[in-house]
């Protein structure tokens, strides 16, 4: 039994080390099923190479093939972790600049428990991104720089529902008069607490 053993433990190691591998020009080749990817990504020193079933379930919203996207939402003094695979529990295979603004989507996205993910390529490497930190660059305004232009000065408030009031009134008109409604209460532990 103890021979049988070792004789199948040699079949079976010599049977995984005979396996075709990727040539060095392939970075990225897709198996028959849907769920299951082979991907070699090759960053500047280390090649890291896994087949496996990805994490999620695949959902039809976010950036088409092709388009173009940028970094948003991530401080100053951080990075945007580029996965092997969607989760956080994935290895890290590169990670982008706070103001990366060429990021292109390979449009694939999957959906965890608590986040969606895009297949994105940027600086040579495909890998998967939260979703959370990705966006189409476009123009945007500022709006408290508006309000305290208004005020003229910077509001304070002692709660977050007070500064709500102020901002909702300096916006408010009189002809037609504006009727100022909360419709969700603050809530414990967001953001408005800080």
């Amino acid at each position: 039994m103890k021979r049988m053993l070792i004789i199948m433990s040699v079949l079976a190691l010599t049977a995984a080390g005979c396996g075709g591998g990727a040539s060095s020009s392939d970075s990225t080749s897709t198996t028959a099923a849907p769920e299951t990817t082979t991907t070699t990504i090759r960053p500047m020193t280390t090649t890291i190479q896994t087949t496996t079933s990805l994490p999620g379930e695949p959902i039809d919203i976010g950036p088409g093939a092709g388009d173009v996207l940028a970094v948003i939402g991530v401080a100053h003094d951080d990075v945007l972790n580029v996965r092997v695979a969607p989760g956080t529990d994935q290895p890290i295979v590169a990670d982008l600049d706070p103001l990366a603004n060429d990021v292109i989507a390979l449009g694939n996205a999957r959906s965890l428990p608590e986040s969606i993910w895009f297949e994105v390529e940027a600086g040579g490497v495909t890998g998967w991104a939260g979703s959370s930190f990705l966006g189409y660059l476009g123009q945007a305004t500022d709006e408290t720089a508006a309000i305290i232009d208004l005020l003229g000065e910077t509001p304070k408030a002692e709660t977050m529902l007070d500064l709500g009031m102020i901002v909702a009134q300096a916006l408010a008109s009189d002809e037609p008069v504006s009727r100022i409604v909360m419709s969700v209460a603050p809530s414990v532990g967001d953001l408005g607490e800080v």
